[in-house]
């Protein structure tokens, strides 16, 4: 374990989702959500002050495509910073876009443990890329 944890970014625009993954989040030392937003201007807005690690994101948000927030959050904070995807879309066409967009991981919400998650960001961590093992036909499917 690290001296400090992950500091995490929280995207998710469902309130009970968001809230129940704060409470499991908060349970693990390793991490640390230092903010949280319900839609893409709230998280344009945030993402500068809390300075995160690593952003968990929704690609489902009422104002703007997951995808294109995945683009504009890269180009203001750099292409180092890592944005796991956490979504219930199942499709070839949100995973090659998310992943080409910048996303370094990519879990669906219907497969996904906590101690997945813990996983994916601690990976994500030393720079490896991540996809939950049900996204890898999809994977394939997109090229």
């Amino acid at each position: 374990m690290s001296a400090h944890p992950l500091r995490i970014l929280l995207i998710e625009d469902h309130l009970f989702f968001r809230e129940s993954l704060l409470l499991l989040l908060h349970e693990s030392p390793e991490v640390a959500v230092v903010g949280e937003a319900s839609s893409g201007a709230e998280a344009l807005a945030v993402l500068p002050a809390c300075t995160p690690d690593i952003v968990i994101l929704d690609l489902n948000l009422p104002d703007i495509s997951g995808v294109e927030l995945v683009e504009h959050m890269r180009k203001i904070s750099g292409s180092q910073l890592p944005i796991l995807v956490l979504t219930g879309a199942g499709d070839s066409g949100s995973l090659y876009m998310a992943l080409k967009g910048g996303a370094m991981g990519y879990l669906r919400k219907d497969h996904i443990t906590l101690e997945r998650l813990i996983f994916a960001i601690m990976s994500m961590r030393k720079g490896l890329v991540i996809l939950d093992r049900e996204t890898l036909p999809l994977l394939l499917e997109a090229f």
